[in-house]
């Protein structure tokens, strides 16, 4: 019989109003990066190993938010404040 694979659980990446959560996943949130909507680099944080992530961009407007998880998945949101 051919060997059957575990389904990967789909990871659940929630933006608050300040922060990121991660749910129904066995892994961490990573790296954030945070661009600004013509795409430069505003924020990265690196080495956050855990499932929550506050988030502090000071400055009013639209962003995209990348998380990358520590099993290398990576998950954008659109972040307005």
């Amino acid at each position: 019989t051919p060997p059957t694979s575990k389904p990967q659980k789909q990871a659940q990446v929630q933006l608050f109003e300040n922060s990121i959560r991660l749910s129904n996943v066995d892994s961490s949130i990573q790296d954030v990066s945070i661009y600004n909507m013509s795409g430069q680099l505003v924020q990265k944080e690196s080495g956050v190993f855990s499932s929550e992530y506050a988030l502090d961009i000071g400055k009013p407007g639209i962003y995209l938010v990348s998380v990358r998880l520590s099993n290398n998945e990576v998950v954008s949101l659109k972040y307005a404040n």
